[in-house]
């Protein structure tokens, strides 16, 4: 789905390995730069994971999670959009529906992982917060995975361009985000 150039189409069967870099490679160049800005916002809550290096632990399972919902999202809308069975016409309910969808994924895995983090580290306030940024980064990658192919097809664009790069990257700045100032407002860092 991801890897589209919603300004030139090329036939895929034919296409050069260089033509089809060319049609991706935008999309790969805005993800490393998203990422880059993932590792500042990092570097500004180092104080926070130099206090508790323990929060470290838990970033990839909250990127990836993240991810993982944020791009089912946007395959779910792409396809629907393909099929006809959801219309640009309805985008508050779409987003709506998804973001119910996304509450759902992220209490279960947000108690899921709060439970293995205490189980793991031992402090019940480090499985609080590691659970409602768990919670949190799920509804928002459900929201931002619905969100933007259905904007993307407004706008009259392919919508599979945002399902790839654009999403996760868009949710590991803001999955970051969320979980440093949940941290630090929780734990008072």
């Amino acid at each position: 789905l991801s890897g589209s150039d919603f300004d030139e189409k090329i036939d895929l069967g034919q296409a050069s390995p260089w033509a089809r870099a060319k049609r991706r490679l935008p999309w790969i160049l805005l993800a490393v730069v998203g990422e880059i800005f993932s590792g500042r916002i990092i570097k500004d809550f180092s104080s926070a994971l130099q206090t508790i290096v323990a929060l470290s632990f838990f970033i990839p399972v909250l990127m990836d999670m993240g991810g993982n919902v944020g791009t089912q999202s946007a395959a779910i809308i792409v396809r629907g959009l393909a099929t006809g069975e959801i219309k640009t016409a309805s985008i508050a309910k779409n987003i709506l529906r998804e973001a119910a969808v996304g509450m759902i994924l992220g209490a279960f895995n947000g108690l899921l992982v709060a439970a293995m983090t205490y189980f793991w580290q031992g402090e019940v306030i480090l499985g609080v917060v590691v659970g409602i940024a768990m919670a949190f980064n799920l509804t928002l990658a459900a929201i931002l995975g619905t969100f933007m192919p259905l904007l993307w097809h407004k706008l009259g664009h392919d919508p599979a361009v945002a399902s790839g790069p654009l999403v996760t990257t868009v949710l590991d700045i803001l999955g970051l985000f969320v979980y440093f100032s949940t941290a630090t407002c929780i734990l008072k860092l």
